[in-house]
């Protein structure tokens, strides 16, 4: 990653913040004895004054995710908001946001066009 991307920090900051937030509460809710572990990769591209920004962070989480319209079902009691930020700021950036789970492993994909 370079030092600066063409991208608001605020915005990087919140899309960052909230996949590891996830990932952190989906590891906690993991069972004893299963490896807790969170892995994040991060890039930027530049190529001919086209920018993109990648992101994938995955993480253990319970054997069975619900997905409701692409989205993980919240485990909170109020619901929570964190998937939907993220997809919210990656349609910002005429990109995407992809959630995953398969057999205990969640991923979080996000691709910016900068």
């Amino acid at each position: 990653m370079p030092s600066s991307i063409p991208m608001d920090e605020v915005a990087l900051v919140g899309l960052i913040a909230n996949a590891l937030e996830n990932a952190v509460e989906g590891c906690l809710r993991c069972p004893e004895g299963v490896e807790r572990f969170v892995k994040g990769t991060f890039a930027y591209t530049d190529h001919h004054g086209v920018g993109k920004f990648h992101m994938v962070v995955e993480n253990s989480c319970l054997q069975h995710i619900a997905f409701e319209n692409g989205y993980p079902v919240s485990q909170k009691k109020s619901g929570g908001t964190g998937t939907k930020s993220i997809a919210y700021t990656a349609e910002q950036f005429n990109g995407m946001a992809e959630f995953t789970a398969e057999k205990g492993l969640f991923r979080t994909r996000v691709l910016l066009h900068l």
